[in-house]
């Protein structure tokens, strides 16, 4: 073969490379904006054809680390679970400080969440827990940990508890892990991680359970009775003997996978709790279905939670019974009612912008945040997120704060008497146009009487009874009408769900069965009247 002359070698030896380099840089650019434009158009399928390219012909160009994000989300919106998992992967590994990293790590906890990887969820979530600054993403993730973890098995706890030794989330963990022990068998393993969670986390959130779990092992075998607490004399008797026929209805069709002992409150909240003791201490029921109302069900909350014993209120209940871990109702679900109105709101209403509103409250906050990540799921953008003072008279600088993002809607995540505050004030501040949103804070009468016109056209959600329970009622000679009669009928109907519980999963097997999927109503105002608008169905 002939040789190129030296002076021809040198000459393309020197040639410079910097057009080829800018061509591939340039042709990557190009793929990137035409996947980026694609992505914000919502059209995923066309993203991931460019974003591939780009993911593919040009590693090392400045375009491939977003593109592998968008890649990434784009898999995730079309619920091409496992391909967003593996480009979720690749790009923890390749880019472990990347800006774009703590979104990837949300997105993984809940891809593993779809393809129910009970580990990998639990593992990826903690990982965007901690290093996630959005308070309202970190609260939202806590709660999918912690529902995790309620669920998940022993070797998997075992697993994530080596993941995150000594870590404050290692506190949950140990918690989950210790239960998981107990239900096994493994009294030995149980009391060590016990000593252990004692040992790291001396002021620990379960320090007033530690006395649980001493419980559980010492009650034994479940009795499968359930203690009924109903006022069938005194001044609410009237309720109570409408509930018996229900009572009566069920025990004659065999209905429940465990038997009842009905007691008497007497209408006294006094009463109420000594006939709870005696459920518990004589009878040794396995969990309490009532009192109806708050001023009997907040004494015996305490002492059945004292007790260890599960209780179910069938009734609407109280902000200061929703923060016991042991009290379960068909009424805890504002924060699917806040799922079911964003939902609705994008894809009925064709809203895209929103902002939140709520007061400094733990409760209220993690509304507002629920409300926000539906949003979001649901390719909605949250714009503006303003909390204040439940004390304060004046919202002025929140919703000026408010209105120069320009939302086309407004979620009040807060009870009935801030909604008749706030409402004027939306109004006199120059949001009248923006649609108000809620939930079944608005279904009061004082709403619709003291917000007038500032309440009209507002979207609220409110919980629905399954068509089923209607039907049965119906069958039965119920009214359905009567919301008493509606939610304890509602509450032992779900409670046939109850086969195969044990002590040690009593209180995670009635989360389960009262907080999965549920049907909501849809409402609006018009005219001073709730006009029910649509019905939805909310997992």
């Amino acid at each position: 073969m002939r040789k190129l002359p030296l002076f021809l070698l040198i000459f393309f030896n020197c040639m410079p490379l910097t057009p080829r380099l800018t061509n591939i840089a340039d042709r990557s650019t190009e793929h990137f904006e035409a996947g980026n434009n694609h992505f914000k158009a919502k059209e995923y399928e066309k993203a991931i054809i460019e974003l591939e390219k780009v993911v593919r012909d040009y590693p090392g160009t400045e375009a491939y680390e977003p593109a592998l994000y968008l890649l990434t989300f784009s898999y995730y919106r079309i619920n091409s679970f496992e391909k967003a998992a593996h480009f979720g992967e690749r790009f923890v590994k390749e880019f472990p400080h990347s800006n774009y990293l703590v979104k990837i790590l949300g997105l993984l906890g809940d891809t593993y969440l779809k393809l129910l990887d009970d580990y990998r969820a639990g593992y990826y979530l903690i990982k965007f827990y901690k290093q996630s600054s959005d308070e309202f993403e970190k609260e939202t993730a806590y709660k999918k940990i912690i529902q995790l973890l309620s669920e998940m098995s022993l070797e998997n706890l075992e697993r994530l508890h080596r993941n995150f030794l000594g870590e404050p989330i290692d506190e949950h963990v140990l918690y989950y892990l210790i239960k998981a022990e107990i239900k096994a068998g493994k009294e030995k393993d149980a009391e060590r991680d016990f000593k252990l969670l004692t040992r790291r986390y001396p002021e620990t959130v379960y320090a007033g359970e530690f006395k649980d779990f001493k419980k559980i092992t010492e009650l034994g075998s479940t009795s499968r009775i359930a203690g009924i607490l109903l006022p069938i004399t005194g001044k609410y008797a009237r309720y109570g003997e409408k509930l018996k026929e229900i009572l009566k209805i069920f025990d004659k069709n065999n209905y429940l996978p465990f038997s009842t002992i009905l007691m008497d409150t007497k209408s006294d909240p006094v009463e109420a709790i000594i006939v709870a003791k005696k459920l518990i201490d004589e009878k040794k029921v396995d969990f309490i279905i009532g009192p109806l109302f708050s001023i009997e069900a907040l004494g015996v909350a305490g002492y059945s939670s004292a007790k260890g014993i599960p209780l179910v209120v069938p009734t609407n209940i109280e902000l200061k019974l929703n923060s016991l871990s042991m009290v379960f109702t068909p009424a805890q679900t504002l924060e699917q009612q806040a799922r079911a109105v964003a939902r609705y709101s994008i894809k009925q209403l064709g809203l895209n912008r929103f902002a939140v509103l709520f007061p400094d409250i733990p409760r209220y906050a993690t509304l507002a945040g629920i409300f926000a990540e539906e949003i979001k799921k649901n390719d909605g953008d949250v714009i503006a997120a303003e909390s204040f003072n439940p004390d304060s008279v004046t919202l002025r600088y929140e919703l000026e704060r408010i209105k120069r993002r320009k939302p086309e809607a407004i979620f009040l995540a807060m009870d009935a008497d801030m909604l008749i505050n706030t409402a004027p004030q939306i109004y006199y501040y120059g949001l009248e146009g923006v649609k108000i949103l809620g939930t079944e804070s608005f279904e009061n009468e004082k709403v619709i009487r003291l917000g007038e016109k500032y309440v009209e056209s507002a979207i609220f959600a409110t919980s629905s009874i399954d068509t089923t329970i209607i039907q049965e009622m119906a069958k039965n000679g119920f009214e359905t009408s009567d919301p008493l009669v509606s939610k304890f009928f509602q509450t032992l109907w779900i409670l046939r769900q109850m086969g195969g519980y044990e002590r040690v999963n009593l209180n995670s097997k009635l989360s389960e069965i009262f907080l999965k999927e549920r049907n909501f109503n849809i409402w609006t105002i018009r005219n001073g009247e709730y006009v029910k608008l649509t019905e939805l169905k909310i997992d």
